[in-house]
Order: C-alpha cells, then sequence, then structure tokens
C-alpha cells in the first residue's frame, strides 16, 4: 500500500456526518511515516455540481488509471487515519497532478500555508522538503486571554 494509490475502503460504523459504507479512498501518508498497521486516507465520493464551491473538494475524472468508474471527489476534509485491515482491493492509481491538487485540498483544510507556486511532489513529505510557510511561533499563554 502505497501513496497515491485508490483502495475500497470498508469505513464500516460512523458517527454523525463521518464518511460511511464502503467506498473509494486515495491514500495520502508517506510509505515511511507511522509504526501502525494505518493508512491516512483522503475518502472519495460521487461528484456533485454543488462541490465546485468547495476548495476542499477534488474534482477525479474517471481514467484506467485511477480505475473510477465515475467522476468523484476528493473530500479532503473526511481525511482519516484507518487500519490497512479496512482495505479491499487496490482500484487504481492517482497522477502526480491529482496527487498535488489533494495534498493542495489538505492544505487549506488543515490551515498549513504553501509558498506560492511551489510544486508538491509524492516524494517530497518523506524528504522533508514540503515548501511551507511558517507561522511565528508563539508561547504558551501568549495568544490566551483571562477574565
Amino acid at each position: 500500500m502505497r501513496r497515491g494509490e485508490v483502495w475500497l475502503v470498508s469505513f464500516g460504523a460512523t458517527v454523525g456526518d463521518e464518511i460511511r459504507k464502503l467506498r473509494p479512498a486515495v491514500i495520502v501518508s508517506d510509505e515511511g511515516v507511522g509504526v501502525l498497521s494505518l493508512k491516512v486516507v483522503v475518502p472519495l465520493t460521487k461528484w456533485q455540481d454543488r462541490y465546485t464551491e468547495r476548495k476542499w473538494m477534488v474534482s477525479l475524472e474517471p481514467t484506467t488509471e485511477n480505475g473510477l468508474i465515475k467522476r468523484s471527489a476528493a473530500d479532503a476534509f473526511q481525511i482519516n487515519s484507518v487500519s490497512t485491515d479496512r482495505f479491499l482491493r487496490q482500484i487504481g492509481t492517482l497522477s502526480e497532478t491529482e496527487m498535488q491538487a489533494i495534498i493542495k485540498a489538505i492544505a487549506l483544510v488543515k490551515a498549513i500555508e504553501l509558498l506560492p507556486g511551489s510544486s508538491i511532489k509524492i516524494h517530497d513529505i518523506s524528504t522533508g522538503k514540503i515548501p511551507i510557510k511558517k507561522a511565528p511561533s508563539v508561547t504558551a499563554g501568549e495568544n490566551s486571554t483571562s477574565e
């Protein structure tokens, strides 16, 4: 199981608005990160026109490489760690361009500011060379208010 692969994942029991049921998901975690049998994934769902205005939803067209059978959306807001026991079968692999779009959507959701014009390659996480603007450091209690 490698970064960029699309797998059919059984999300099983859920609560509230969490993504549910059996659906494709793309692995976004690097193989070199973590010691547990977990992968960080972004689930995919059927594309709907209303997603056009939602910058965290990445449109994916079906191709023979990605194995999707209909236009889909990678929902970066639903990024999650899941057990590899939930992975049923690989259905495809996303392109570098598709992965870059998903990483940018994750950065938006997680409030990480990427440097303008930066290009993120699939191997960037493992090499630690992701171009990210560093936020000013904050000392504990510096931004807290007391009344």
